[in-house]
């Protein structure tokens, strides 16, 4: 039978599924009732034990309230708490909104309960994002290597293989599949999925003369994008992008393209784009004419073989690409 969890990406999702845990802390189905109370112990003592199981009690489920992903009103061994969770699967925090929950819950709620706060995230959280997140003082950060372990120990100390339970066994085994495509990526490119582009992103260090990007985005969830840019110049030289879902896995083709960021008449002028697009046709790689795009250009494009669809070969053709552009538009390489 095909996993649930494979089609149910979105974050709505994972909110349902996790409320369905811990709205089940004291059902009838022993494995359930005993994991709901090991991951809320687990989140509000940061402690992986089997030993906390039964002093969770009284728990109260609120969703969506006050736009807060999932609130848990619970107490655990006699101590009332309320456990916050922000939950994520792709996407990040935005517009200081784990400020806002923090400020709306301290509003609500007294000294009398303890407050815990869980960036729940079955994702990658890249280097950008995580520099961003250590800003938030008072939130725990639970991303898939740790949530994966979590689960896996609780298994362990059941001496289990698997859930015996089929919604928490679809989800284990779809967190498996993110967390090896994550950790452990396939020997082969052509078998990569999107968190496999996305954690060899994160993990690429690229040549001497070119930033370490930290600007990895994924768009709409269907590709996820790295940029090459020379260093100091981010605004009046081009980079070449890449897009997880321009490798083709039937030739081992992989698309790059050349662009310009922040397009002003004060940093790049039409006699720069046309010198560029001059370099390029020199180097015989196909010139695009786009003139619908005011503050960003795409002015080139070209593909590179990955031979031996392996990883190593794939590091040897990003390389080749940072030297590509530092020999195209930095003139002191």
């Amino acid at each position: 039978m095909k996993n649930l969890f494979e089609y149910a990406t979105k974050e709505l999702s994972q909110d349902a599924f996790l409320c369905w845990l811990f709205a089940n802390f004291d059902c009838e189905q022993e494995e359930v009732k005993d994991f709901s109370c090991y991951v809320l112990s687990w989140l509000i003592s940061d402690k992986l034990s089997l030993e906390n199981i039964r002093q969770i009690k009284n728990v109260k489920i609120l969703k969506q309230y006050k736009k807060i992903d999932i609130l848990v009103e619970c107490t655990f061994l006699d101590t009332p708490y309320i456990v916050v969770i922000e939950d994520k699967t792709c996407s990040t925090a935005h517009n200081r909104q784990l400020d806002r929950y923090r400020e709306t819950v301290n509003s609500l709620y007294n000294s009398t309960y303890q407050k815990r706060f869980i960036f729940f995230k079955t994702d990658i959280i890249g280097k950008e994002e995580d520099s961003d997140l250590k800003t938030y003082n008072e939130w725990k950060i639970k991303q898939t290597k740790e949530i994966h372990e979590a689960f896996t120990y609780f298994l362990k100390g059941k001496n289990l293989c698997e859930f015996n339970n089929e919604i928490l066994h679809y989800y284990y085994d779809n967190l498996t599949n993110i967390y090896n495509a994550i950790i452990n990526r396939p020997q082969k490119v052509s078998d990569w999925k999107l968190y496999s582009w996305h954690s060899f992103f994160e993990d690429y260090i690229p040549i001497d003369g070119l930033v370490r990007n930290t600007e990895i985005r994924a768009y709409q969830k269907q590709y996820y994008y790295y940029k090459f840019t020379i260093a100091g110049h981010a605004e009046d030289l081009p980079s070449i992008e890449v897009r997880s879902r321009d490798y083709n896995k039937d030739n081992g083709k992989l698309k790059f393209r050349v662009v310009i960021y922040n397009v002003t008449p004060s940093n790049i002028t039409e006699k720069n784009i046309t010198e560029w697009k001059n370099e390029l046709c020199a180097n015989a790689i196909k010139v695009c004419n786009r003139k619908d795009i005011s503050k960003n250009k795409q002015i080139g494009i070209f593909e590179r073989t990955i031979n031996g669809d392996n990883e190593f070969m794939l590091i040897q053709v990003f390389n080749d690409v940072g030297n590509l552009l530092l020999r195209l538009y930095d003139k002191t390489y």
